[in-house]
């Protein structure tokens, strides 16, 4: 019997064997389960592969080994297939840090004036309009003047969609310069506010630590630039200040202006038109008083002797010009019925943002400090001079630790007053400050003031 034969027959008796066990113990217990199915079919299949391996070993080649190449075959398209993903995903990965670098490399580009990166800025000297769509023809949004800046949201060919204030429309790309050409128009174009980044800063007569301190401004409040040079900013306080802070504690940024919508400037024209208003009814009354005091001295002269006019002319011009400034007047203005110093407080916050003029008294195109406080009094029935440092003998004084809304500080220079501002509250003012910051609103000791007064209760 040949080897094959005999190692046939084993596993017949073999199989035979565990078939009578497996029937035995399926008839003994009446259990029917998937594992006593097709075991004849198994048989067949051993029986095969026994005979495959005879055959094989006939030829004299070696099964094992043809297994083994069969492994190395699939093992081979294995990692060929792995080696591909990888070099698929070590591509992607080359890309990708390409991508980043590429976008590096673009966000430094656009990193050397960082306050205009992904914004825009005005190119032109009046204002320019923003429209709801991409055309000439589109609805009026808003207007951004000049050195008008905006956050780009969708830059096109011909028109840019941008962002600024309240409005969002289109511009047209002619008008607008973007990132660093934003950054190096503004350089050139626009002045500069320098905001202070420490709790209290000096202010300095001159660009040296051990030069006179003229006074101490709060963190926070933003003042223009002057001029920069060795490590010191020449800023301007307010109107009547200026001096020197060290470079380390500001922060330096372009001063430009946002977008102003159709319904704030409708709200504007309607203020100024209220505020023309009431100069015309307030110079009418003044001409009226005028013309009432030119009548009342003709009727005295008609009953007072000839003798009167010899004695006063010497006395009376010499005692008013060196008493009326030192000296309160001598009937403090009355406001009209209904109104607190917290009513006028709030009227003049409207106009913030609006611009400082230099002798100005109008609230919405421009005002000096003290024309500022003129015009808010004024629409409350109270009658102030155009001078911070006559304001200041009006009302009555008041501690800076009783101050309430309404209230007037006065700022100056070796008890030399020469700027004034109305309390809102909360350790606030609003003034009209500097040509760059315009009406602002300002921490009420962002100088030191020396003097409050009172011309409206609660």
């Amino acid at each position: 019997m040949s080897k094959g034969t005999r190692k046939i027959s084993v596993a017949v008796v073999t199989v035979s064997l565990a078939a009578t066990t497996a029937f035995g113990v399926i008839k003994a217990n009446n259990i029917y389960d998937d594992s006593t199915i097709g075991l004849s079919s198994a048989l067949d299949r051993y029986v095969e592969s026994v005979q495959l391996e005879t055959a094989s070993a006939g030829d004299g080649s070696t099964p094992t080994d043809a297994s083994s190449e069969t492994v190395k075959t699939e093992t081979a398209k294995t990692e060929t297939k792995k080696t591909s993903k990888k070099s698929t995903k070590k591509e992607e990965k080359t890309t990708e840090a390409a991508t980043e670098e590429t976008e590096t490399g673009a966000a430094e580009k656009t990193c050397k004036y960082p306050q205009f990166e992904g914004k825009c800025l005005t190119t032109v000297t009046d204002e320019v309009n923003i429209r709801a769509t991409a055309s000439a023809d589109g609805e009026l949004v808003g207007t951004l003047g000049a050195n008008g800046i905006a956050l780009v949201k969708e830059k096109g060919d011909t028109w840019t969609k941008v962002a600024s204030g309240s409005c969002e429309g289109y511009i047209k790309n002619d008008f607008l310069v973007y990132g660093d050409d934003a950054g190096a128009y503004a350089e050139e174009h626009c002045s500069k506010l320098a905001t202070v980044t420490t709790e209290t800063l000096n202010v300095r007569a001159e660009a040296d630590a051990d030069s006179e301190c003229l006074t101490m401004i709060p963190g926070g409040e933003s003042y223009s630039v002057i001029g920069q040079a060795d490590g010191w900013t020449e800023v301007k306080v307010d109107d009547e200040t200026a001096g020197y802070v060290s470079s380390d504690y500001v922060e330096i940024s372009y001063n430009t202006v946002k977008a102003i919508s159709v319904e704030e400037a409708e709200a504007a024209r309607a203020a100024e038109e209220e505020e023309l208003r009431r100069q015309q009814e307030e110079q009418q009354k003044q001409q009226e008083e005028e013309q009432q005091a030119t009548e009342t001295p003709t009727e005295a002269s008609t009953e007072t002797p000839t003798e009167a006019p010899t004695e006063t002319p010497t006395e009376a011009p010499t005692e008013a010009p060196t008493e009326a400034p030192t000296e309160a007047p001598s009937e403090d203005p009355v406001p009209s019925s209904g109104s607190t110093g917290v009513d006028l407080a709030n009227y003049a916050l409207q106009f913030v943002g609006n611009p400082y003029v230099y002798g100005g008294t109008s609230l919405t195109n421009g005002a000096d400090c003290s024309g500022f406080t003129l015009s808010v009094y004024a629409h409350f029935g109270i009658s102030l001079p155009h001078s911070a440092t006559a304001q200041s003998y009006y009302g009555t004084e008041v501690s800076l630790s009783e101050l309430e809304p309404g209230d007037l500080l006065f700022y100056g220079t070796d008890g030399d007053i020469g700027h004034v501002g109305i309390y809102t509250g909360g350790g606030m003012i609003v003034h009209a400050s500097t040509e760059a910051t315009g009406i602002k609103t300002s921490v009420y000791n962002y100088r030191t003031p020396i003097k409050a007064v009172r011309l409206l209760g609660q």
